[in-house]
């Protein structure tokens, strides 16, 4: 009965002492790490315009705030041509900047640059060649559960064989009244139901989310060098509630993302949908000396109009 109950009191002083410990500030007395640019940039290399975000990481814990990194020597590089980077403006800790370029596929374009504050940095990557889309077509269904209008979308690809590719889907949809121009509306952004096709299932180590987004990323590990139609469908209302009914058009856009593009996205993706108490995700970076992301994607699309 004694040894059971200094083991109580035991047991109690332990809990007080885990309890209280909670309670105290934890403070880093290690060197804190000196601040690094991070380079943004994922270029479309269908535009003209193209542009570059510069910031600057501190560490997270200490008494540093990160500020606009001044006097960097840029340095942009097209097949190892030096092309011309022009300041544009200063938001907050951020800088930013463009460049105008005719990308073709194949094209190797790299970034590096230097600050007397920061180690030089140095990012690569290759434009991507779009992917060709054969045919998109349409169907109207309701869902069962929701009893909602939602418009199917098939959108038929050709991948290329024998190559890694990595593809995002997105989807426009612009509505055209009588009394409106064609000039007058905007492409509206939808957010895109993959939950009935294969492709998005497949993706390993991915927590599956049911929730829609406004693109979709997939890679062609199950397609490789096939004609292969995409399943995906929005949620759209059918009929107009105030009568006057539009002509509709649905723009199906794939996007042949650069590898190093896919895995960022990947890991962002990833990272935004992990559950708080798993292992935190380590968002992919192909910037040497820095943090951050250059990638590159080529934009293909076809249009067809909605029978409503």
């Amino acid at each position: 009965m004694g040894k059971r109950y200094l083991y109580n009191i035991y047991a109690g002083f332990c809990l007080l002492a885990i309890f209280q410990s909670c309670e105290n500030d934890v403070h880093f007395k290690d060197k804190q790490s000196s601040p690094k640019m991070v380079v943004n940039s994922i270029i479309n290399a269908s535009e003209g315009q193209k542009q570059l975000k510069l910031s600057e990481s501190v560490f997270v814990f200490g008494d540093q705030k990160p500020k606009p990194v001044e006097n960097a020597e840029l340095q942009l590089k097209i097949n190892g041509i030096e092309t011309p980077l022009t300041f544009e403006e200063t938001k907050e800790s951020h800088r930013y900047y463009s460049f105008r370029a005719d990308f073709k596929s194949g094209d190797k374009v790299e970034i590096s640059g230097k600050s007397l504050e920061h180690n030089p940095i140095y990012g690569v990557d290759y434009v991507p060649e779009p992917v060709e889309i054969t045919g998109v077509k349409t169907e109207w269904f309701t869902g069962k559960a929701d009893n909602k209008s939602y418009l199917r979308t098939l959108i038929t690809l050709k991948d290329k064989p024998r190559e890694k590719n990595f593809y995002r889907v997105v989807i426009r949809v612009k509505d055209i009244y009588e009394h409106n121009g064609k000039d007058e509306t905007d492409w509206i952004l939808y957010d895109v139901h993959v939950d009935q096709e294969p492709l998005f299932n497949h993706i390993p180590n991915t927590p599956w989310n049911e929730n829609p987004d406004t693109y979709r990323i997939f890679s062609d590990e199950l397609i490789d060098g096939k004609e292969y139609t995409l399943n995906v469908y929005l949620q759209m209302d059918r009929d107009n509630p105030w009568g006057a009914v539009p002509q509709t058009f649905i723009k199906a856009e794939i996007h042949t993302l650069s590898e190093n593009l896919y895995r960022y996205l990947r890991s962002a993706e990833l990272a935004r949908e992990t559950d708080y108490f798993a292992e935190p995700v380590k968002i992919f970076s192909n910037i040497q000396g820095g943090y951050g992301i250059m990638g590159i994607y080529n934009v293909n699309e076809k249009i067809t109009e909605v029978e409503r």
